[in-house]
């Protein structure tokens, strides 16, 4: 009985810690859209041209933090996971690690970035 209790809260705090680390994912990218469409729309010279520059710079953060993911699951040697036992990881993350929210946070963007093609394509 005491696993399955155990069980039950390991993935409670599993899903909230996706969960936070999916809003904070929302939101550097939902900056770093901002950031790009402004510089897009100034430099590129126009809305459409701006929000292509947004798209194109999420996929391509995405895609390096994807590729940062692959090269730490890729390490030499399985390579445990960085022990938090200080205040700062552990307090807000109890159940992911490092690559987990790397990971997510490559996810937030990609699913930014296609949110974003599909607007541009039907328009």
């Amino acid at each position: 009985m005491i696993k399955q209790e155990e069980i039950k809260k390991k993935s409670r705090c599993f899903g909230r810690d996706i969960g936070k680390m999916l809003c904070i994912g929302a939101g550097t990218g939902v900056v770093t859209f901002i950031l790009l469409f402004l510089c897009g729309t100034l430099f590129g010279g126009g809305f459409s041209n701006g929000l292509e520059m947004a798209k194109n710079g999420l996929f391509l953060t995405a895609a390096l933090l994807l590729f940062v993911v692959a090269g730490m699951v890729m390490g030499k040697g399985k390579k445990k996971e960085p022990e938090f036992k200080d205040a700062g990881w552990r307090k807000h993350f109890s159940v992911i690690g490092l690559k987990t929210a790397v990971m997510i946070l490559g996810l937030a963007f990609l699913l930014l970035g296609t949110v974003l093609d599909y607007i541009l394509i039907n328009d």
